[in-house]
């Protein structure tokens, strides 16, 4: 068929001819016309029944088997006309022209109520049998109403066509215009000349109806005029149905199949990812020796630089030299695959192109495979370079290790070696003080003196020093552990410091639950209340100790109603040696806010101060709630 037109030249001028021997039968006898037309139409309508419900298992078009069941009672109900018109009388039963007339009637309303619905069959399920059912009882049901005459009279002798008949004609006229605009909106799934012949045999069909509604006598004019258009408009569902159901399956019957493989081998060509599609070549013992590259994509060539009329018909082996050789069995995994139907993941270093693929590989049927391939390379030199670094870090990580315990160690050689001459010292000189306190002169009493509070501040440097260096050293002993506990511990280690200064200690709310290192816990908590209680001129000292859980983690604050901290002095309150005031005016290394934040470093969390200078300060730190 020749999809450039609508109909060849040679089918115009069948149809040319046939309608002229329709004709001249016409001017021989109408009986013979009328026969011939309407047979024609039950043919086409009973092979349109026949090509759809033989097909039906091997193609999915529901419009073309609903409409191939429905034709199939519309060819009984012409049938069924044909036999009654008048002067045939194949049907005894029928003795007038009012029977024909109303199974015509009955014929155009199943006929265009069925191109009405057709189209909702594209997006609906159809049950076969259970439409065949409900038309055949419908139809049943409209011939019991015409033999017991109960149908409404269509056609009067001497007077001609009813109010009736005509205007049911008027009425399936409506029905074929909507049959027209849902055949419209449902184009895209015809092929483009099934379509038009589709849309031309409805809008004939609408024509011969007109037609029929004008004549008087059986024998008319505008009866026969209705019957030619009928039989073109037949004639034209012959062309989109029948003759291309026949010739060309595939154009129709198989059109969604058609577009379905248009779009897969679509996607197949645009498809980011590589893919090849193979057979595999066995040997005498039926084991996977080579594959055969029967097609492959656009990425495919890009990703590999091949060209896809260089590979198609030859082996891997001949495209990929020494692919045999590879650590991974690629012939016979993806081999193994075609022949088990089973389904193939891996990631593999591909020796040939030097590069990193991620496959995955299936079956579609027996000795036939389908590999899609992602180049991975970057991401697992990525890899590669993620585990260097991890490596690295571990190594660092031990080095610092390493060199905490040499600082801990350095730390304990310090304070053993230094802390022994240095008290030492200052006994003897706590001892020639008091022997000869008064009996040299006034700058001896006092060099004495100074050499006394060196060796004291030294001692309680070198004291700090070493508690400062063993807080990075060594694994954190972290258990559950209760904070009220914890301040009941520091409260009873400064005690003395908080009688003599008459401090009030608040705690409105009992104190969370922690995973922590207890000692360090007392530690951190110490330093801080005792920071509150030295840094305090007011005659009654207020430390307040609260908690409150925040984005998981539970947020301690110490506040107290001391001296407070200047703004710029903030940002270096936590680093090591850091004094805010004279060494006689506060005592102090300047280590213990330092300790502080280590601490609370090494439990996952942080610290940080808020303060007004003459007002107070509140000091905060953070650490994780238990999981």
């Amino acid at each position: 068929m020749n999809r450039k037109s609508l109909l060849s030249a040679g089918n115009i001028l069948g149809l040319f001819l046939v309608l002229v021997v329709l004709y001249l039968s016409a001017l021989y006898n109408f009986l013979l016309f009328h026969t011939l037309a309407e047979f024609f139409s039950i043919t086409v309508a009973f092979a349109i029944f026949i090509i759809a419900w033989n097909t039906r298992q091997i193609q999915n078009n529901r419009y073309f088997l609903f409409l191939g069941i429905a034709y199939l009672f519309v060819g009984f109900l012409d049938l069924a006309h044909t036999g009654t018109y008048k002067g045939l009388m194949v049907f005894p039963a029928a003795q007038d022209a009012d029977t024909p007339t109303q199974l015509w009637i009955i014929a155009r309303y199943t006929e265009s109520l069925s191109l009405l619905i057709a189209p909702l069959f594209f997006h609906r399920k159809i049950r076969p049998f259970l439409t065949i059912a409900l038309y055949a009882l419908i139809t049943g049901g409209l011939l019991w109403t015409v033999y017991a005459d109960v149908f409404p009279v269509c056609f009067v002798e001497g007077e001609g066509l009813t109010p009736f008949k005509k205007i049911s004609e008027y009425i399936i006229c409506a029905i074929l215009i909507g049959a027209f605009f849902m055949l419209q909106a449902n184009r895209t799934r015809f092929s483009p000349h099934i379509f038009t012949l589709l849309t031309a045999s409805i809008v004939l069909t609408i024509f011969s109806e007109l037609a029929f509604t004008f004549y008087v006598g059986v024998y008319d004019l505008s009866n026969v005029g209705g019957h030619f258009l009928k039989f073109i408009s037949f004639y034209l569902i012959y062309k989109a149905l029948v003759e291309t159901g026949l010739k060309e399956p595939y154009a129709f019957l198989f059109k969604e199949m058609a577009d379905s493989e248009k779009k897969y081998r679509k996607l197949f060509a645009n498809m980011l990812n590589g893919c090849a599609y193979h057979k595999v070549v066995l040997d005498d013992n039926n084991f996977p020796v080579d594959h055969l590259f029967l097609d492959v994509n656009d990425a495919f060539e890009k990703m590999l630089g091949l060209r896809k009329k260089d590979i198609i018909g030859k082996n891997v082996t001949e495209v990929f030299l020494g692919i045999e050789n590879s650590d991974f069995d690629f012939i016979g995994e993806f081999g193994k695959v075609a022949l088990t139907g089973e389904t193939l993941h891996t990631e593999q270093y591909f020796a040939v192109m030097e590069r990193w693929y991620s496959f995955s590989v299936y079956s579609p049927e027996k000795e036939y495979f389908a590999v899609v391939f992602e180049d991975i390379t970057d991401r697992k030199q990525a890899e590669l370079d993620r585990e260097n670094y991890l490596e690295k870090v571990d190594s660092l990580m031990a080095e610092l290790e390493r060199s905490n315990q040499d600082l801990q160690q350095f730390a304990n050689i310090v304070s053993h070696d230094l802390r022994e001459p240095l008290r030492t010292v200052g006994s003897f000189v706590q001892l020639l003080g008091r022997r000869y306190q008064g009996k040299l002169d006034e700058k001896a009493d006092t060099y004495i003196n100074f050499i006394v509070d060196g060796t004291a501040r030294m001692h309680t440097l070198l004291n700090d020093l070493l508690a400062f260096a063993r807080l990075g050293g060594g694994q954190l002993r972290k258990e559950p552990l209760e904070l009220g506990s914890v301040l009941n511990k520091v409260l009873m280690n400064l005690s003395d410091s908080i009688d003599k200064k008459q401090a009030e200690i608040i705690c409105a709310e009992p104190l969370p639950s922690v995973i922590a290192d207890e000692t360090q816990m007392i530690q951190l908590l110490q330093n801080l209340i005792a920071n509150a209680l030295k840094f305090n001129g007011r005659d009654r000292p207020s430390v307040s100790i609260s908690a409150a859980s925040e984005d998981k983690k539970w947020v301690v604050c110490v506040k107290d109603n001391g001296i407070g901290i200047n703004p710029k002095d903030i940002d270096r309150i936590f680093l090591i040696f850091q004094r805010l005031h004279p060494r006689g005016q506060y005592e102090g290394t300047g280590l213990g806010l330092a300790q502080c934040k280590k601490i609370v470093e090494r439990h996952g969390g942080k610290i940080w101060v808020e303060s007004t200078p003459g007002q107070g300060s509140s000091f905060y730190f953070s650490i994780p709630e238990p999981m």
